[in-house]
């Protein structure tokens, strides 16, 4: 009899370990990302704009990816600038308290799922961006890839599976007098 019980608990196992997760870390010290309040309820409203949810600097969310429906995550990096720092041809958001906002860059996840195929992507995007900007996209043991402002774009295929831990890692070195906190 324990043999059989033993037997079954472990057959178990192996089914609750098949799902993929996807960590966003922030690792910047004056930079926001940000996300999707239903990837990160405990999120902060950012101080630019409350509808916007905001993944503070240091802090990282994991999110356990659902094997069932398709999905499109994007995770944008900003962080404020002073008017008299500003140059016409970078891209600002303007917050609702009338403060600018420059975009640092931006990593994605993307999952389509139907019953004949399943396709999932990661992608950095710094096209444009400061020098500053880096964005990294990971599988550890797979690839790791790092966008870094201007040039950079890079879309990474990934394998077909429901089981794999991905990574979104933003790390801007960009000088401000402007913390966001």
């Amino acid at each position: 009899m324990i043999q059989n019980i033993l037997f079954v608990s472990l057959a178990i196992v192996p089914f609750a370990a098949f799902s993929a997760a996807l960590t966003v870390e922030n690792q910047s010290t004056n930079a926001g990302v940000i996300v999707d309040k239903e990837l990160y309820p405990a999120c902060e409203p950012h101080p630019g704009n409350s509808a916007w949810c905001m993944l503070p600097p240091t802090r990282q969310l994991v999110y356990t990816l659902p094997s069932y429906a398709s999905k499109e995550l994007t995770f944008v990096s900003l962080i404020e600038t002073k008017p008299d720092d500003q140059k016409p041809d970078i891209e600002y958001k303007v917050g609702t308290n009338g403060r600018a906002y420059q975009l640092l860059g931006s990593g994605s996840y993307t999952y389509n799922s139907s019953e004949s195929s399943k396709t999932q992507r990661l992608s950095c995007n710094t096209l444009g961006k400061p020098s500053t900007s880096q964005i990294s996209i990971s599988i550890p043991e797979q690839f790791n890839q790092t966008c870094t402002g201007p040039h950079d774009q890079f879309v990474k295929w990934v394998d077909n599976r429901d089981d794999l831990e991905m990574r979104i890692d933003f790390k801007i070195t960009t000088a401000s007098t402007t913390a966001i906190k």
